[in-house]
C-alpha cells in the first residue's frame, strides 16, 4: 500500500512579478498605430534589471526543478508522490532551499535596498514610471513566499461516511485499482527518464561531430543515485539499467569522452545497447497494463 511507503508533498513558491498593465500607454500606442486598444496590451516591467529579483526568480526555478526531479507524479490533486526512503534527503534539501529563498527576499525587501531599486526604476522607465505601481515597504514582503507541505497518502480504508457495506467495498476496490495505476504511472515516469538519458547519450556520443556538455554525465549519475529511492515499484530492471548506464557513460571523464575516440565510441555503443533493452522493457511493461 502506498500509504505505508510514500507521502504526498506540495511545493508552493510565489514572488512579486514586478509587472503592471499600463492602460494609458496601451491607449497611446493604439492611437499612434490607428488600431483598437483591445488589439494589444502594454505591460511594463517595473524593475527590469534588478539583480535580487532575478536571483529570486532563478532560485524558485531551481527549487521547482529539484522538486519535480525528486518526486513522482500523483493522479489526484494534492501534490507529488514522495517515497518514504527519499524523505530525509528531499526534506533536508528543500528546507535549505527555503532558507536561501528567505535570505534573497530579506535582501530585496530591506528598506534601503528596496527604495534604491525604485529610484533606479524611475530612471529606467522615464515617463512610464509611476510610484503608485510599487507595493508599500510594509506590504512588499508578503508578495513572496515558499512552502513545502506534506500529507499522508490516503488508503483504501479511508471511507468513514454512512454508506452501505457493499458501497464501501466498491469504493475501496476502485481505490485499489487507481492506486495500482498510480504506481504504474510512477514507474513509467522513471522509465521515460531513463530512456531519454540513454537516447541523448547515444545521439550526442554516437556522432563525433556533435558537441555535448558535462551535464550529460551529471544527469545520468544523478538519476542513477535517485532510482533506488524513487523506484516505488521495486523494479529490478530499472535499477540495473540505471547502474549500467552510469558505468557505461556517467562514470567516464568528460575529457575522455571528448578527446578519446575509442572511449567515446564504446560509450555510445553501450548507451545504444542499454536504450534498446529499455525500449523492449517499456514495451513489455505497457503490454501488461
Amino acid at each position: 500500500m502506498l500509504n505505508n511507503s510514500a507521502l504526498l508533498v506540495t511545493f508552493t513558491g510565489k514572488m512579486w512579478n514586478a509587472r503592471k498593465y499600463d492602460g494609458k500607454t496601451t491607449s497611446e500606442i493604439a492611437e499612434q498605430k490607428k488600431t483598437s486598444a483591445s488589439a494589444g496590451r502594454y505591460n511594463k516591467s517595473l524593475m527590469p534589471d534588478d539583480p535580487q529579483l532575478k536571483a529570486i526568480k532563478a532560485h524558485l526555478a531551481a527549487v521547482r526543478h529539484y522538486h519535480y526531479a525528486n518526486t513522482l507524479p500523483w493522479e489526484w490533486k494534492g501534490g507529488q508522490l514522495l517515497p518514504s526512503k527519499h524523505y530525509m534527503k528531499y526534506s533536508k534539501q528543500m528546507a535549505e532551499f527555503i532558507r536561501q529563498f528567505d535570505d534573497h527576499v530579506d535582501q530585496f525587501v530591506d528598506a534601503t535596498y528596496y527604495q534604491q531599486a525604485i529610484e533606479a526604476a524611475r530612471i529606467q522607465l522615464g515617463q512610464l514610471f509611476d510610484v503608485d505601481d510599487y507595493p508599500a515597504l510594509s506590504q512588499i514582503k508578503y508578495q513572496f513566499y515558499s512552502t513545502v507541505e506534506y500529507a499522508p497518502v490516503p488508503s483504501a480504508g479511508d471511507y468513514r461516511v454512512d454508506l452501505a457495506a457493499t458501497e464501501v467495498q466498491k469504493l475501496q476496490a476502485d481505490y485499489v485499482q487507481r492506486e495500482a495505476r498510480i504506481v504504474e504511472k510512477a514507474t513509467a515516469h522513471m522509465y521515460k527518464k531513463l530512456h531519454d538519458l540513454a537516447e541523448h547519450a547515444k545521439e550526442r556520443l554516437g556522432d563525433p561531430g556533435k558537441s555535448f556538455h558535462g551535464t550529460l554525465t551529471d544527469n545520468i549519475n544523478q538519476f542513477a543515485e535517485l532510482v533506488p529511492e524513487l523506484n516505488i515499484n521495486k523494479d529490478a530492471f530499472l535499477e540495473q539499467a540505471a547502474i549500467d548506464l552510469k558505468r557505461a557513460v556517467g562514470d567516464k571523464k568528460v575529457e575522455d569522452l571528448r578527446d578519446d575516440p575509442d572511449v567515446r565510441q564504446a560509450a555510445a555503443g553501450d548507451a545504444q545497447s542499454i536504450l534498446e533493452k529499455v525500449k523492449k522493457q517499456m514495451e513489455a511493461f505497457h503490454g501488461k497494463s
